[in-house]
């Protein structure tokens, strides 16, 4: 096999054909630029000599490229083969570097002599070149070059890089990357993505790669580059009827006999028979843990042996287990080339008892699912099912029911259904595959686990029978259900099997949540959760808190649902699968309808969608149905909601219960009434009413909904009141009995209507609004589920008609707010009604929400004075006269938030009369706002510059000044430091010196408000300077330091320790010319500007430098 396939000569950087541009990984190199010492080190035909020659062909600096060879093992040969690779990059003789070097003349006995040669190779580089050692791993260890190597790199000026490519991790590598002095990229980083695969692929056959075709030959190669590349060279020689189908036939087995060539040839041949035998044993083993391979296989040393493999990147890869210690693991290819020579030196039997011995060393040191793979590779029935026993939790915690069905699959079924916790783990499998299967055994577990007196047993099996059986039962046998598991929790001791009591009260809020109560339904999470805080278990906590969203959703507590949905997020970022579970686009999408942010709704159940085709999460699939449908309906797309809807029919009947079906009825309900096309949606609720109003189908929240939509169309059919009024009564009654706040705050302000529909007195009326007020207040509340814009303002009318103003104004806000079109024709129509107040408060919250959408205006002060409104940049042109600009940075400087008018006329007009300067302003603000908003609507206002009680101030909501973010910077630096966090201090410090421009008004040192202002802003930019030069000393950071330094000593060139720190810093990297200049800039300044000598201090250090030079 070709272990590459790139030009190679000694001393010059490789010839590139095509080859895939990996910028992931080039990013990766772009992001430690600041680091000079790389590490590339990875298997054999893995990439690492064309990733840099990709890097190098985009780098402008000098690069000496040197393909090292065995015959550079003598210090000398090193030397010279450096000299001349240096020679051909920069285009010019050795001789004078051979001259000085003196080598010859007589041998290299030392550790200066040594030293010397790598200082002198560094004098004679231009900043900024960078030397690549390719193939390092071909110089033997204790070879004499390996001194040289390491004076090179202890030497290492900061303008140089060294970049090291080898097959092997170099014994200096761990320690130069844990101090951050060196970047360190592994065989990990390097094997391709399935998206690199893909393009690679396309690049060595001109035609991309099915899906199937795509993951198995992933699959294969792990992304290894070599075995990609074969895979491409096999399919690029077969016709284009072979590429697409015969992938598995073809063309595996030509890459898997190739590669095993490779490696019998040039890897397991190379090993002594012991290390041989050692690995044929490992093969049938997908976990190697060092002591459990010395007690199954004899052999006395294998973690050195595994080391050494993987130090040589030979296809093993290690990596730390949280509960194991260090594990390692065979590549797919080379697993499979030692499970070849397993089966050729192993008889039947032999495998049968070396496979059953592995179980029992696997389960001894606590590897279960190792052993169980183990027993059934053995044939070991009852050990397999002792295995799956031990292991059910584990995997039941991590979610990998496909897994757990698989091994209880390979069990006779005898052996599992006379086992209840084998019918347990069973049962949980088949949960959602076979519902029938399920509940007929679910009687039969639960009386076995009572025979037995198995509390944990029952626990779990009581929680298994209220698990998605929410949907289905009547609510007369779920409710029998979770008295049955209420009263065994009551009997059970309340310290016994904690996380199976969070599993059971969690079940029981999702019950409650979604058919009862959702009050209960709270009180169950409740309960759960101050069990679940004594435990460390993240499974159990993310499936609780998908369920507590759930059941304060449906109470209306959607602020606590949100802080709920943050600790969801969190917790799954940390989980192994890194994000959400699939199970969470049910609460999170509702969370967010509730809320109306219907957009993040829509992305939420797009998540869920993807999660459940991908997964094939069929059991999710008519959940999902349901709150897609509640979304087109509330987004006013009735169509979607209907093919939605319609979605049942296309999916297993036995998922679809009658619950779902009358749920669906209501959503489309729900539709229809927003389309105002009442009498379809008296239709379709009177259905819904029907058959939620069952014990089958019985659903509180979802009954009292369609009552309310049944109510309100009933409105506008002009049904009489008072046969409206019950309907919507007994909506509010169920609400108050489920305890959904925020949908029976809907209710009282529809039952106000009504009690004014009726000519009630206002006190009636009065009342509801009231009612609904105080259900409001502190809720957040900031959407309608079923009330719609005509209802809304209506209400708005009715609050002020009855003195409830700040009502008035909630529900005109929410109104202002929606950009649904039913919402803008009402919010337009209460400008025009005939009652003043009315579009007086329509104007005011037309004016907030105006304001709140104008384009974001960007003010830059630092460094110049740019403007900036959304994307249109305001040039000299746009300010008619400067004053107007000059007004805006005024502001911007000495008070952006707000300030009294006439501090700002006192400064710019100090000269002018109080009426003079009144009159100025008045007109520049004019000017100004124009200037910002060319179509500056008059009754609105400005929407970035407010003049209020006398007080002028830009808008915090859609302002953004650089200044600002500058002290913002600085403020969050301080409390870093109050908190001794010195790395986050570090950032910090650095992210406020990146957003320093310069001095403020650069442009304008004439004015003389600014001088004050801009003299402290300097003081505060150089005092920030000057810590992180500190910080980064302290980090190792010197190039960085350096910089800082000097950027100090522009801002403040009269602070003589900036010069002596950079002085200092030039010293210990050797450069002794730098600091002599630095030391003449500050002499030169001192003198210029101050008739001044440099301090005895700097003296000193200058002296200092002087000696070490000479």
């Amino acid at each position: 096999m070709h272990e590459s396939y790139v030009s190679i000569a000694k001393y010059r950087r490789p010839s590139l054909p095509r080859v895939l541009q990996r910028q992931r990984l080039l990013n990766l190199l772009k992001d430690n630029q600041h680091k000079n010492i790389w590490f590339v080190t990875g298997q054999a035909a893995q990439g690492k000599t064309t990733l840099i020659s990709s890097w190098a062909e985009k780098n402008t600096l000098p690069i000496a490229w040197l393909n090292v060879g065995a015959e550079d093992a003598p210090l000398e040969n090193l030397f010279l083969s450096l000299v001349h690779s240096l020679s051909i990059a920069l285009g010019r003789g050795p001789d004078h570097l051979l001259s000085e070097a003196g080598l010859g003349r007589m041998p290299v006995q030392d550790r200066a002599q040594v030293v010397f040669l790598a200082r002198l190779l560094y004098e004679n580089l231009p900043p900024g070149t960078s030397l690549v050692l390719d193939g390092l791993d071909r110089l033997p260890a204790d070879a004499s070059s390996q001194e040289l190597l390491s004076a090179l790199i202890e030497n290492l000026p900061e303008e140089h890089r060294i970049i090291v490519l080898s097959r092997e991790i170099q014994p200096y590598q761990p320690e130069l990357t844990i101090k951050r002095r060196a970047f360190a990229l592994g065989n990990r980083d390097l094997a391709c993505t399935a998206q690199e695969v893909e393009s690679l692929l396309l690049l060595l056959t001109g035609q991309a790669p099915g899906q199937n075709q795509l993951e198995a030959i992933y699959r294969l190669s792990e992304g290894w580059i070599g075995g990609v590349i074969l895979c491409g060279q096999i399919l690029r020689g077969m016709p284009e009827l072979g590429q697409l189908d015969y992938f598995q036939l073809e063309v595996e087995n030509k890459v898997k006999d190739e590669v095993f060539q490779y490696i019998a040839r040039n890897l397991f041949q190379s090993e002594t028979a012991r290390v041989r035998d050692f690995l044929v044993r490992c093969a049938p083993l997908s976990v190697l843990e060092p002591s459990v391979l010395a007690e199954l296989t004899g052999e006395s040393k294998p973690q050195e042996i595994l080391d050494q493999l993987c130090r040589r990147h030979h296809f093993i890869s290690s990596s730390l287990d949280n509960e194991f210690g260090r594990v390692y693991r065979l590549h797919q290819l080379f697993s499979e080339f030692l499970q070849r020579l397993y089966r050729e030196q192993l008889s039947p039997a032999e495998q049968r008892d070396y496979m059953l011995r592995a179980g029992q060393v696997m389960a001894g040191r606590g590897y279960w699912e190792e052993a169980l793979r183990c027993y059934h590779e053995a044939g070991d029935h009852q050990a397999a099912a002792s295995a799956i026993k031990r292991l059910g939790p584990e995997l039941l915690d991590q979610g990998r029911l496909t897994d757990l069905e698989r091994w209880i699959g390979k069990i006779p079924a005898p052996l599992v259904t006379g086992d209840p916790w084998l019918l347990y783990y069973q049962c949980r499998t088949l949960l959602w595959k076979d519902f029938g299967y399920v509940t007929r055994a679910l009687p039969e577990l639960k009386m076995e686990f009572a025979r037995r007196k198995d509390d944990r047993g029952m626990l779990l099996s009581l929680a298994l029978s209220l698990d998605g059986h929410h949907l289905a039962l009547p609510w007369s046998v779920l409710e029998a259900g979770v008295k049955e598991a209420k009263c065994f929790l009551d009997q059970l001791g309340p310290a016994l099997y904690p996380a199976e009591r969070v599993g059971l009260l969690s079940n029981i809020a999702l019950l409650y949540a979604v058919r009862g109560s959702a009050r209960e339904a709270v009180w169950a999470c409740e309960q759960a959760e101050l069990i679940a805080a004594e435990l460390d278990n993240p499974p159990l906590t993310l499936g609780l808190l998908i369920h507590y969203i759930d059941a304060l959703n449906f109470t209306g507590d959607l602020q606590k649902a949100e802080d709920k949905g943050r600790q969801l997020i969190a917790l799954s970022k940390q989980s192994p699968l890194g994000e959400l579970p699939a199970e969470a686009f049910a609460p999170l999408s509702y969370l967010n309808l509730l809320q109306g942010n219907l957009d993040l709704a829509r992305r939420y159940l797009d998540f869920g969608g993807e999660k459940i085709a991908r997964k094939g999460l069929m059991y999710l699939l008519p959940v999902h149905i349901i709150y897609d449908t509640l979304w087109s309906a509330l987004i006013g797309d009735h169509e979607r909601a209907k093919i939605c809807a319609a979605k049942y029919g296309a999916i297993p009947p036995e998922t679809v219960t009658p619950f779902l079906r009358a749920t669906s009825k209501e959503l489309l309900a729900i539709s229809h009434a927003r389309r105002y096309e009442p009498q379809l949606a008296w239709d379709m609720a009177d259905q819904a009413v029907t058959e939620l109003d069952t014990d089958l189908c019985m659903a509180v929240q979802h009954l009292a909904s369609s009552l309310m939509v049944k109510a309100m169309v009933g409105r506008d059919l002009g049904r009489r009141t008072s046969e409206l009024e019950p309907f919507a009564r007994r909506a509010h009654q169920l609400y108050a009995d489920h305890g959904a706040i925020q949908l029976l705050h809907e209710s009282e302000l529809f039952l106000a209507l009504l009690a004014h529909d009726q000519g009630l007195g206002s006190p009636e009326v009065k009342g509801w609004l009231l009612r609904a007020a105080d259900r409001r207040r502190g809720k957040g509340y900031g959407y309608f589920m079923l009330l719609r814009a005509q209802e809304v303002a209506e209400l708005i009318v009715l609050s002020l008609a009855m003195g409830a103003v700040s009502q008035a104004r909630e529900l005109m806000a929410i109104m202002a707010q929606r950009q649904e079109p039913d919402y803008r024709r009402a919010a337009e129509e209460l400008l025009k009604h005939p009652d003043q107040r009315v579009v007086d408060l329509a104007l005011e919250c037309k004016r907030s929400v105006w304001r709140n959408r104008a384009p974001l205006l960007e003010i830059n002060v630092l460094g110049g004075d740019s403007v900036k409104v959304g994307e249109r940049v305001l040039g000299n042109g746009a300010w008619g006269r400067k004053q107007a600009k000059l007004l805006l940075m005024a502001l911007a400087v000495l008070g952006p938030w707000g300030l009294p008018k006439e501090r700002l006329m006192e400064a710019i007009w100090p000269d002018s009369d109080p009426e003079s300067a009144e009159r100025t302003f008045r007109v520049t603000l004019h000017r100004l706002r124009k200037a910002l908003e060319p179509e500056l609507n008059n009754d609105l206002g400005s929407s970035y510059v407010l003049l209020e009680g006398g007080r002028i101030s830009l808008n915090r909501e859609c302002c953004r000044l650089d200044v600002e973010n500058f002290r913002d910077l600085l403020r969050q630096a301080a409390q870093a430091r109050r908190d001794g966090d010195e790395e986050g201090l570090l950032e910090l410090l650095g992210r406020a010196a990146d957003s320093y421009a310069g001095p403020l008004l650069a442009n304008e040192e004439y004015l003389e408000w600014c001088r004050e202002p801009r003299e402290k802003l300097t003081d505060e930019y150089a005092d920030l300077l000057q810590e992180l030069m500190r910080l980064q000393e302290e980090a190792w950071q010197v190039a960085q330091a350096m910089e800082t330094a000097k950027r100090l000593i522009a801002a403040a060139p009269w602070r003589e320790e900036s010069y002596q720190r950079l002085m200092l810093i030039q010293q210990r990297s050797g450069r002794i010319g730098e600091a002599l200049q630095t030391y003449q800039q500050c002499r030169r300044w001192l003198k210029e500007h101050m008739d001044a000598e440099p301090g005895w201090v700097t003296e000193s250090i200058r002296q200092s430098i002087t000696d070490q030079r000479d």
